[in-house]
């Protein structure tokens, strides 16, 4: 009797190949687009992390010039540039009067002067109060006067201040106040303000806008006084 051989029919053939072919080919792509996916997350994390780390070091310069700018104003809070100013002023008055000319102001003085009118005493000092540079160069070297004297008669001391407004090297006399001592002369005390640079020779009076300048320039002598 002849052995019969495995039945084809009930167990069929079926080639695999081209599936496990298929299945390692799907793995081979997923295991490298997780590839790239870990490579990009990586890229990602480490631009974050420089990012933190710019923005951290922009966040301590930041703190370090806040530092600087208060250490500033503390050092410039500390220069007393008041009283700095207050001595540069006073410098510059200084100046002023070591460089004054005494016989310019007598020989303007005596100018106005009339016959029987006295001064006692003069006492120039810079102007203490300046608003700004003067438009007109004849104010920057402007000078308070303060005058104590004596006249004859009201009618002279009152020629004796037109004479200051009509001088071209005086402007803004102000008389302060005046007594009539025993001997029937009048005492007075009289503040004006004195150009230096002026020319008596040029003959022109102060401009209403000098006098304005000058009004802004200083108060007037007494306030000073």
């Amino acid at each position: 009797m002849r052995t019969m051989g495995p039945n084809l029919a009930a167990q069929p053939f079926a080639n695999e190949r081209p599936v496990k072919r298929t299945t390692l080919l799907i793995w081979i792509l997923a295991l490298a687009l997780l590839a790239i996916n870990i490579f990009l997350y990586q890229r990602h994390l480490a631009a974050h992390n420089e990012q933190r780390q710019s923005i951290r070091s922009l966040q301590e310069q930041i703190g370090a010039e806040e530092e600087a700018i208060k250490q500033g104003q503390a050092d410039l809070a500390s220069l007393h540039l008041d009283e700095q100013n207050e001595e540069v002023v006073f410098l510059n008055e200084e100046i002023a009067r070591r460089t004054f000319s005494w016989s310019r102001l007598f020989d303007r003085l005596e100018e106005v002067l009339p016959a029987n009118v006295e001064l006692h005493r003069v006492s120039p000092k810079t102007s203490k109060e300046r608003r700004g540079k003067p438009k007109d160069p004849r104010l920057q070297d402007l000078i308070a006067i303060d005058m104590k004297g004596s006249a004859e008669t009201t009618e002279e001391l009152l020629q004796l201040v037109d004479n200051l407004f009509d001088h071209s090297s005086f402007t803004l006399p102000n008389l302060m106040g005046e007594n009539q001592r025993d001997d029937g002369r009048l005492e007075f005390n009289l503040n004006v303000l004195y150009l230096p640079s002026v020319i008596p020779e040029e003959g022109a009076e102060t401009a209403e806008s000098t006098v304005e300048e000058a009004t802004s320039a200083t108060d007037s002598a007494g306030g000073d006084g």
